[in-house]
């Protein structure tokens, strides 16, 4: 598949357009309905918006209003498998600097406004805007995108496992061996899966042994659940003595699209009771 004319091109730039657009303002009725379809047979609508945390009523409005500043210029154009893959650069507003002057996005107090209030804030917005005075975030990214019939779709390959590699990382000064049942894991948001940590202590005497929990990328931490975990507190080792330890995690439904690694580690140090 290849873009038969600049027409074409530029109908699957304007469709990247409005799907952007649309999950920044968290618009997800909208941005639902230029996924492609493969993708909808794996997540209906309402789970999509349920799962994401839709904004509605003057919160959507500003969000739509911040939404339309957004700047979107593609860098590259190129097919892959079959599908057409743009990469883009993008500006978008710093929502989180505009967190003052919107009641730090509480719904309920924005929804509470007065309609004087609301103009009043929406006016403010703009002038920011005509003034260049709103922070902008820039960076890039790169989309697939299908054609189905005459429109052209986001592919976010649902259907896709998500890879969760574990590892240890231990001190040579602690006298502790650790091995994992298995160091990947495929997934898939809303599943639950557990990891098995055996742990020996090769000293001669009792230890206590902490194990912290990172998580890379870090700000995906918060995707990736611990359900159950055996060492949440220091754990008891009897030296020579292998103890195993189990962990339930859970990978939530509203995992931002296209991540599909991530990478724990178990870092083992010397606690006490």
């Amino acid at each position: 598949m290849r873009f038969a004319t600049a027409a074409d091109q530029q109908e699957a730039v304007s469709t990247l357009n409005r799907y952007v657009r649309a999950t920044y303002a968290r618009d997800y009725e909208e941005a639902y309905s230029h996924i492609a379809t493969a993708d909808q047979r794996v997540t209906d609508r309402a789970s999509y918006v349920r799962d994401r945390g839709p904004f509605s009523g003057f919160t959507l409005e500003i969000a739509r209003l911040l939404a339309s500043y957004i700047e979107i210029n593609p860098l590259e154009t190129r097919v892959v498998d079959g599908q057409t893959r743009i990469k883009i650069k993008f500006q978008v507003p710093d929502a989180g600097k505009l967190g003052p002057m919107l009641r730090d996005w509480d719904s309920e107090q924005l929804e509470g406004l007065s309609d004087t209030e609301r103009k009043a804030l929406l006016a403010g917005i703009d002038k920011l805007r005509r003034n260049h005075a709103i922070s902008m975030i820039e960076g890039e990214d790169v989309f697939d995108l299908i054609k189905e019939g005459a429109s052209w779709k986001i592919v976010l390959n649902w259907a896709s496992p998500v890879n969760v590699a574990f590892q240890t990382s231990i001190p040579s000064s602690v006298p502790i061996e650790a091995r994992l049942a298995r160091s990947d894991v495929a997934t898939r948001p809303g599943e639950i899966f557990k990891v098995v940590l055996n742990m020996k202590n090769t000293g001669q005497e009792m230890l206590f042994a902490r194990i912290g929990h990172l998580v890379d990328p870090h700000g995906i931490r918060d995707y990736l659940d611990l359900v159950e975990c055996g060492f949440l507190l220091p754990v008891r080792l009897a030296p020579g003595k292998e103890e195993e330890f189990v962990s339930t995690y859970l990978l939530r439904k509203n995992l931002p699209e296209g991540v599909r690694q991530l990478n724990v580690t178990y870092a083992v140090t010397l606690g006490s009771n």
